[in-house]
């Protein structure tokens, strides 16, 4: 068993027990802290399985243009949400884990410094933005200099990452002591999560290594000489498919082939009747959407209210 990076602590309980590409994932909770996390975490070689190229998408979108159209808005917005809440007019930004640097790009109008950090090659499609910055690897690896960047975002990063602790320390290292730091992720305390259990979309087993709620996370932050700003708990571009998805997976026994099928993924382990039967079966989800979108943006909007969004935004500052 793994320790909890919140508290060290190794007294976990079972919460549930997953079966993905017929290996077994057991999720687990620190009976201290409250922190969720796939325990004993997977070695680096079994996670590769589960970010093959077909995980970031076939093709040259990722998802259908109506899909990449609100992207682009979600994008716009997150750019102007940075400059206003960054006091200088201009700075350099980190963003790790930038995928095909699309947000860098947008940020980079406006006359920017920016830096992109990619673990995986597969992420970085030809089709990326040119003329960016994007380095592969690990944080560690390259040794940026101290106090070198005004903002730093991981946008659906920091759940994947198997060393939440290397990362904060040496982001803690690099961004400057007025600077930002941007997190957005899953939300373990949520109404989805705690609504639909196992079969959360958002759950994403075993690549979502850590299942955060805010308090575990400020937790964490807390360790770093980090404090929370302002938590947003209202995202358009994932919330309300989150509700949709998750329902599909609990009641239709969906396993999540409705967004693979979106995103071109040939399902290893659909059970569905091959590609025929796995279109129609698409088909059918499909047409149950749109008795399913007014009433997953109502829940959103609600669960936001109530500060139990589904996923959140997290603005963080230095203590």
């Amino acid at each position: 068993m793994h320790s909890c990076p919140v508290d060290g602590s190794s007294d976990f309980n079972l919460v549930y027990r997953n079966k993905q590409k017929t290996k077994e994932f057991s999720v687990a909770s620190c009976k201290k802290c409250g922190l969720e996390m796939v325990n004993p975490q997977p070695s680096a070689s079994v996670l590769s399985r589960y970010y093959d190229v077909n995980y970031y998408g076939n093709g040259s979108m990722k998802f259908p243009p109506i899909i990449q159209w609100l992207r682009k808005i979600s994008i716009i917005k997150k750019v102007r949400k940075i400059l206003s809440l960054y006091e200088h007019e201009k700075g350099r930004i980190m963003d790790i884990g930038c995928a095909d640097g699309a947000f860098l790009f947008n940020i980079k109008k406006r006359e920017w410094n920016t830096t992109g950090l990619e673990i995986s090659a597969s992420a970085v499609r030809e089709e990326s933005f040119k003329d960016l910055d994007i380095i592969i690897g690990d944080i560690t690896e390259h040794h940026f200099a101290e106090h070198s960047h005004n903002v730093i975002t991981l946008w659906h990063v920091f759940e994947h990452l198997a060393d939440p602790d290397i990362y904060l320390n040496e982001i803690r290292r690099i961004m400057t002591p007025e600077g930002l730091l941007v997190i957005t992720l899953p939300n373990v305390a949520s109404w989805q999560a705690r609504w639909f259990g196992k079969d959360w979309f958002h759950r994403d087993i075993p690549r979502h290594l850590y299942h955060y709620s805010p308090e575990t996370l400020q937790k964490l932050l807390i360790k770093y000489g980090f404090r929370i700003q302002k938590i947003e708990h209202f995202s358009l571009e994932y919330n309300p498919f989150g509700y949709i998805q998750s329902f599909y997976n609990k009641f239709l026994g969906d396993n999540n082939h409705f967004y693979n099928h979106l995103k071109n993924i040939r399902n290893e382990e659909d059970s569905s009747g091959g590609d025929r039967g796995g279109s129609i079966r698409f088909f059918g989800l499909l047409a149950l959407l749109p008795f399913l979108v007014l009433p997953a943006i109502f829940l959103s909007v609600a669960e936001a209210m109530s500060k139990k969004g589904g996923t959140i935004k997290v603005y963080i500052r230095h203590e």
